[in-house]
């Protein structure tokens, strides 16, 4: 298992060739299947756009690297690519079964095989992590306003 930004940062090497491709900026995931869709990319070169690559041509996720197929990376970022489509994005509030709000999503652990979603990191502020630290959220769903948090993730 491995946390996003664990993922983000890490150089993307064609399996084939060995070129490096660009390196990792964000891990997109679905909301609907709770599983990570692909990673998004930034190119080696400061010409290049970003690029998109989905989690079925990813070979192998590692602690240095991502091990990709090749031509993984030939399709651009959708830029409109937010909440509306199901994708879950950092930041977004996490609230309780009866509405109240318990913080923001700031993390999430994976596992980097079948790109599932373990868990969700939750935030409720600097003073409160803190303190207390953040939660961790094993049972999640997700909607139109928002993660919904299925348990409150201290110990419950």
């Amino acid at each position: 298992m491995k946390r996003i930004d664990q993922i983000c940062g890490l150089a993307v090497i064609c399996v084939e060739s060995g070129a490096n491709i660009g390196k990792v900026t964000q891990v997109i995931l679905d909301a609907q299947s709770k599983k990570a869709a692909g990673l998004r990319i930034s190119p080696k070169s400061p010409i290049g756009s970003a690029r998109y690559i989905a989690l079925t041509d990813v070979e192998i996720i590692g602690d240095v690297s991502v091990l990709v197929k090749p031509g993984a990376a030939s399709k651009p970022v959708d830029r409109n690519q937010r909440r509306s489509n199901g994708t879950m994005v950092l930041g977004e509030k996490v609230y309780l079964t009866d509405g109240s709000g318990i913080g923001w999503f700031t993390n999430a652990l994976i596992d980097e095989a079948s790109g599932n979603i373990h868990s969700l990191e939750v935030s409720e502020g600097y003073f409160d992590d803190f303190l207390k630290g953040r939660r961790w959220i094993n049972e999640f769903s997700c909607g139109d306003s928002g993660i919904t948090a299925l348990q409150n993730g201290r110990g419950q």
